[in-house]
């Protein structure tokens, strides 16, 4: 009876320890899940921080080019601009044109009037050599004014080819962008396809390192299960030695009955003490086991909601990772359409650049004939104001012969009482004042013809405007002088008739102002010397031939004074031939009004030039404006042109941060691989350690064998499962070496597009169809992935499936094994019944019996149990992370389809 209470007490010690040992081990599973379940929250957080940093770099992005647009729309206005500014150039010109072309109609007017003026017989043939030579000078300024309408018209012609030639070939630039953009796309699809094939190769090689950690554990298990199945066969063996070596010890206790039943009273007593006790130990132990069943259901409940917060957070990480890689998708594309975009606006910039450069040498060479035109008008102005001043002194030193003659006058008035004794000498006086008038009527005549070829010259040198004022001038002081010269000689003559007593002092005093007159008259031929040689020395040959023509004036005079000396009869004819001479000097008087209103039509005509040229330097100061406008516009052209360059660093920039970043979450990736495979190493070896303490608690029971075997066809269904992933995974390799294959194959194609796009920019039909066929095949391949994605999501679902039922066997399995727990513990509290129901002493050991050898028949089932629930739990886990990344797979080539 001892024994039996010893062996019951050892059961019972073998029953908590066994408890606690299951309840050390559900805690430590407990904190390994809480342990997993932490580091995926972080996970979890970390991609929450990297989506929300990819979602901040895409709208700063999406600012950024919204920036570059608003920019590409100011090029393109001022673009507008500048051509707006081109066509007001055309205009211009055309109106300059114009204006030529009047200018010349002028000159052909001008030129058509001075025929009127050559009626002279004596200078016909001079005027006419003039006349031709101002004829061929014309011509020569028509066919230089014609050549520079020519170069006006070809510029104007060379900048239309110019612009029709910019834009043939801002043309041809689009279409090069727009192909190269569709070349580019094509490759961002062939770098998705190559993206999406090292995605499935990774999940491929994922799937089959979970294979091989799977197939390791099932040859563990296997492993264990043999040496399960020969541990159960020697506790069978040994078993059958118990129940013999029980036999005997029956045997032996019956030939103890006798002797025992004189220790039946004290082992009854104590009997009821460790009755008591055991009732006590047992309601203790019931208050345990409730306790630890319990904590097993909050554990197993903590458990599954564990591994549903890691399911959600593996799904909810693979949603983030597929969003955000979407979104760097994204960003590299619109980082190639900004790149594009930068390099289509650094051709308009250079476009526009070649532009401005013809621009400017235009407007260069405007400003430099606007410049010599300027210096020109300038020197002319300058001429002009010289002549003007010369004009002014000569017209004060006329007034001062003027003042002279009136006194001569005067003292001629004196004289009038003593023209009776002179009419010998009034006689010769008026001889000479015949041949005087004679002379003055040639004279006139020469200065007629003289004043017809000024004339002329004066219309040969239109454009000269001040040159010809100035000579007109000139012409007209020299016919002043004249009108001086013969009203002196008037007055002498006057004089002569008048008083030939004082003849020799009116003589002398006539002498004395026509030295002051030469004086003054060589004078102003030096002052116009130095005014303009030209001229000047035009005035001096005038000079001269007026100096010989008072000299001999003078002559004439003295011969005169001696002819009225000797004789005065002739006074009468004289004075008659004075009033005759005084008739024709208002005649020549009228003919130099004429020659005067012809002077003022000449300065109305010089007036009209100077206005003509005025506006010719309103157009040029307009053009030079139009240029420094066309100046800043390039300025901002160059301003926007390093504007862009910036953008393009920022762009650089950008993206260099954006591949450091996918870098970074690269790395961050593998290292999760890193983490999982240490997890499942981790969980590989806990699964290893409790096969091999389910292996050292295996009892010899055959029930337990029976169950090792069923776990056996279990794991040899589990390999052949394995064997056919294995399969699989081959077929993925193969699969995977043929995308390769066509992957390098579309790489070499997708260079030597980019390679024939460098050589030809515009590009031909061929390399379109050989674009359009890559794409094609492209198409087909996206299409064959997505049948495979397919498939692995069924294989997937089929897998699903398995576990699901492998599960539910496994949670079948513990319920048994829970009930056999309940059954073992009801026959153990029979052991303890102390009443009137109490069984025999025979039944007691018989229950006894059987309750010993149940419990350790139900241990290692129990842990066996546990153990192949854990590591189905694990081999679905395994299975679903290593299936993620096909779904990550097929998600993106579902949003890649989208």
């Amino acid at each position: 009876m001892f024994v039996v209470v010893l062996l019951i007490f050892a059961a019972l010690l073998w029953k908590l320890y066994d408890d606690s040992r299951e309840t050390k081990q559900l805690r430590k599973a407990v904190l390994v899940l809480q342990e997993a379940e932490g580091r995926a929250e972080s996970r979890c957080r970390q991609a929450q921080g990297r989506l929300a940093e990819l979602d901040s770099t895409g709208l700063g992005l999406e600012h950024q080019l919204d920036a570059y647009k608003a920019d590409k729309d100011a090029l393109r206005a001022e673009k507008e601009d500048l051509q707006q500014q081109l066509e007001g150039l055309r205009k211009a010109k055309e109106a300059a044109t114009v204006a030529q072309a009047q200018a010349e109609l002028d000159a052909k007017r001008s030129l058509r009037s001075v025929a009127t003026y050559n009626k002279a017989a004596q200078e016909a043939e001079r005027l006419r050599r003039l006349a031709e030579q101002d004829r061929a000078a014309a011509l020569a300024e028509r066919d230089g004014a014609f050549k520079a309408q020519r170069a006006a018209e070809e510029e104007c012609h060379q900048a239309v080819d110019e612009k029709n030639r910019f834009l043939a070939l801002k043309g041809e630039v689009d279409a090069a962008a727009a192909e190269n953009k569709r070349i580019r796309a094509d490759a961002e699809a062939a770098r998705v396809a190559q993206a999406e094939a090292e995605q499935r190769q990774r999940a491929a090689q994922e799937a089959q390192a979970a294979a091989v950690a799977a197939q390791q554990a099932a040859e563990a298990e296997a492993r264990a299960a043999s040496d399960g199945q020969s541990a159960a066969e020697a506790a069978a063996a040994k078993a059958a030695q118990r129940a013999d070596a029980a036999d005997s010890a029956v045997a032996q206790l019956q030939q103890r009955v006798q002797g025992l039943e004189q220790e039946l009273v004290q082992l009854k007593q104590q009997l009821e003490e460790a009755g008591e006790n055991g009732m006590q130990t047992e309601e203790r132990l019931l208050k345990e086991l409730a306790a630890a069943q319990a904590a097993r259901q909050q554990e197993a409940a903590a458990r599954h909601a564990a591994e549903e917060r890691v399911t959600e957070t593996e799904q909810a990480a693979m949603h983030a990772a597929s969003e955000a890689e979407a979104k760097a998708i994204d960003a590299a594309h619109q980082l190639e359409e900004a790149e594009s975009a930068a390099a289509q606006l650094r051709r308009e910039l250079e476009s526009v650049r070649e532009e401005l450069a013809v621009v400017t040498a235009a407007r260069n060479e405007l400003e430099q004939d606007l410049e010599g035109a300027a210096e020109e008008r300038r020197q002319l102005l300058a001429g002009g104001d010289a002549l003007d001043d010369r004009v002014r002194e000569l017209h004060a030193s006329l007034m001062a012969a003027d003042a002279a003659r009136s006194r001569l006058a005067d003292e001629l008035d004196t004289t009038k009482e003593q023209a009776a004794a002179a009419q010998q000498a009034a006689a010769e006086t008026a001889a000479a004042a015949n041949a005087t008038r004679e002379s003055g009527e040639q004279r006139l005549a020469e200065l007629q013809h003289e004043l017809e070829a000024t004339q002329g010259t004066v219309a040969r040198v239109t454009a000269e405007g001040a040159a010809t004022s100035a000579v007109a001038e000139a012409a007209q002081e020299e016919v002043a002088s004249l009108q001086a010269q013969l009203k002196a000689a008037e007055a002498a003559a006057q004089d002569a008739a008048e008083a030939t007593a004082a003849a020799k002092a009116a003589a002398d005093e006539v002498l004395q102002l026509r030295e002051e007159l030469a004086a003054a008259q060589a004078a102003a031929a030096a002052e116009l010397e130095e005014a303009q040689c030209a001229a000047a020395a035009l005035v001096q040959e005038r000079l001269a031939s007026v100096q010989q023509e008072l000299s001999a004036v003078r002559a004439e005079m003295e011969a005169a004074k001696a002819l009225a000396a000797e004789s005065g009869k002739e006074t009468q004819e004289a004075v008659e031939a004075l009033g005759a001479a005084e008739e024709e000097v208002c005649s020549v008087r009228q003919q130099v009004e004429q020659l005067e209103d012809s002077m003022e039509e000449m300065q109305r005509s010089k007036t009209a030039t100077e206005h003509a040229l005025g506006e010719a330097v309103r157009e040029a100061t307009l053009t030079s404006d139009t240029l420094s406008l066309l100046r800043q516009e390039r300025d901002s052209l160059a301003s926007s042109a390093e504007q862009v360059a910036a953008l393009e660093d920022e762009l650089a920039e950008i993206r260099a941060d954006q591949d450091s970043k996918l870098a970074q979450l690269r790395t961050e990736l593998s290292a999760a691989q890193q983490q999982l495979s240490d997890l499942q190493r981790e969980r590989q070896l806990e699964r290893d350690a409790l096969a091999d303490a389910a292996a050292g608690e295996a009892g010899g029971h055959a029930a337990e064998l029976a169950e090792a075997r069923r776990q056996l066809h279990g794991f040899r269904a589990a390999q052949t499962e394995q064997q056919a992933a294995q399969a699989q995974l081959d077929g993925a390799r193969v699969e995977l070496a043929e995308l390769r294959s066509k992957f390098e194959q579309l790489s070499g194609e997708h260079q030597a597009l980019e390679q024939r796009l460098q050589q030809e920019q515009q590009g031909d039909g061929d390399g379109q169809e050989a674009a359009t066929a890559a794409i094609a095949a492209l198409k087909q391949e996206l299409a064959e992935e997505r049948q495979a994605a397919a498939e692995a999501q069924r294989e997937l679902q089929k897998m699903n499936e398995s576990n699901a039922r492998m599960l539910q066997l496994t949670r079948a399995k513990i319920q048994g094994l829970a009930r056999e727990r309940d059954e073992a513990r009801a026959r153990a509290a029979t052991v303890y019944d102390n009443g009137s129901g109490m069984p025999s002493k025979g039944g007691q050991l018989a229950t006894a019996a059987a309750g010993i050898g149940t419990i350790p028949a139900m241990q290692p089932s129990r842990a066996a149990a546990a153990a192949e629930a854990e590591e189905a739990a694990a081999a679905a886990k395994a299975a679903a992370k290593a299936l993620s990344p096909r779904r990550q797979a097929v998600g993106k080539s579902e949003t890649s389809d989208a």
